[in-house]
């Protein structure tokens, strides 16, 4: 059971999942990343839990096509190609992934940080606790 103010961990990088997901699929739709809607429709999330009810890892899945319209590469060119393709290629990037994922597991560091140094601190007060109520029953002469 979680004593309030303690940090869930699954709870945290739950939300950041979701969150994570929400702005790609916003990315999607601003760069017009779709042809049939699959793309935004395969995103999805997972948190693998270890022991302690910790998160292990977080896993995203999407239709593969997704990378390469992050990289602006596909069906105009083909393989062994020498880079002539005799027309004009108006393929482009469409960075719909991968810096905003870079951005996305930045911030979850920190937050993670800040929310395992708080409950570091939390932690020792807790263990500290004893000590100080015997500090000052002996000052009170309690003892």
């Amino acid at each position: 059971m979680q004593k309030p103010g303690e940090f869930n961990q699954r709870e945290t990088v739950s939300a950041w999942a979701d969150i994570t997901l929400k702005i790609w699929r916003e990315k999607i739709t601003d760069l017009k990343v779709y042809d049939t809607g699959l793309l935004f429709e395969s995103l999805k999330n997972s948190l693998l839990i270890s022991a302690g009810n910790d998160v292990g890892k977080v896993e995203f899945t999407f239709k593969l096509y997704g990378i390469f319209v992050d990289m602006g590469v596909g069906k105009e060119i083909f393989k062994g190609n020498d880079g002539d393709v005799g027309y004009d290629v108006h393929r482009k990037r469409k960075e719909w992934y991968s810096r905003i994922f870079y951005r996305e597991v930045m911030r979850l560091k920190e937050i993670l940080a800040e929310k395992f140094g708080e409950e570091a601190a939390r932690q020792i007060v807790y263990a500290m606790k004893p000590i100080k109520d015997l500090k000052y029953a002996h000052a009170r002469g309690q003892l």
